[in-house]
């Protein structure tokens, strides 16, 4: 997995479980927010990243470092309400803040400072926003929505191609994205206009049913593209840059990481 961090420059080797491989990870931009004074990761959220986040686990150690980090960053700006539920436990707010950092990895940490609640519900809810029921939403008034249930689903089934966790962040990124606050335009805009090339154009091969390998919900508009590109990306990345190259390359530049990158044996093999 190919990670462009804000970090300092280095090459180092990554090696993904479960056999799939070793991966070149450069990490070439100076940091914009220092992340020295963030307080260590306690070993309680340590062990839930371990037990139930793959993305963690495939990390070198100091990836994951950074990783811890990034998500104590994270968590520190919101507030997590639970809906129909007596609390929200500390798995639901590590895993959610785990969710945000792996699609944010490869920029300068980001809070997503815009959206300052997670609301949490057991299950499907009935949204007020949309009147509609819903695994989970982004709402512009500055709120993330998830059913647990649903979030937990995405990431039991890491090949699928369908995790609504993501999906609700990656609505949540480009918001963030467009949105002028302490976050405003992190997204490179030469990327973002490519981005938007690709996209309009495979929309259209999805409507037109020349490309199976996205769900047709992909085509409804490109926030939806985007959303849906995004689960892709983190759960079947090797189909997705064989399937839809075009699309995969505009995305690994966009987000600055690339989960295919250079297949290498271990280094001291």
């Amino acid at each position: 997995m190919e990670v462009f961090g804000y970090i300092f420059s280095i090459i180092i080797l990554v090696l993904f479980s479960g056999g799939l491989f070793w991966g070149l990870v450069i990490i070439i931009v100076p940091a914009k927010r220092n992340l020295v004074f963030t307080k260590p990761l306690s070993p309680e959220f340590k062990k839930i990243l371990r037990l139930h986040f793959p993305y963690y686990r495939k990390l070198t150690r100091f990836q994951q470092k950074d990783f811890e980090k990034r998500l104590n960053y994270f968590i520190s700006g919101k507030q997590f309400i639970a809906k129909k539920m007596t609390q929200v436990t500390d798995e639901m707010k590590v895993l959610i803040g785990a969710c945000a950092v792996q699609l944010t990895f490869g920029f300068e940490p980001l809070k997503l400072t815009h959206f300052k609640k997670i609301i949490l519900y057991p299950s499907r809810y009935y949204s007020r926003f949309t009147r509609k029921k819903h695994s989970g939403e982004v709402n512009p008034n500055g709120m993330i929505i998830y059913s647990w249930e649903d979030f937990k689903k995405g990431y039991k089934v890491p090949n699928d191609g369908r995790n609504v966790g993501l999906h609700e962040m990656a609505h949540a990124l480009r918001l963030e994205d467009a949105i002028p606050d302490d976050e405003y335009a992190f997204m490179d805009d030469e990327c973002l206009a490519r981005w938007h090339r690709v996209c309009m154009k495979e929309m259209k091969e999805v409507r037109n049913g020349k490309n199976n390998f996205l769900r047709k919900y992909a085509a409804r508009d490109a926030e939806e593209f985007f959303a849906v590109c995004i689960e892709n990306f983190f759960e079947k990345p090797f189909e997705f840059k064989e399937e839809v190259p075009e699309v995969y390359e505009a995305l690994c530049n966009l987000l600055r990481q690339d989960l295919t990158a250079a297949r290498l044996r271990k280094k001291n093999s």
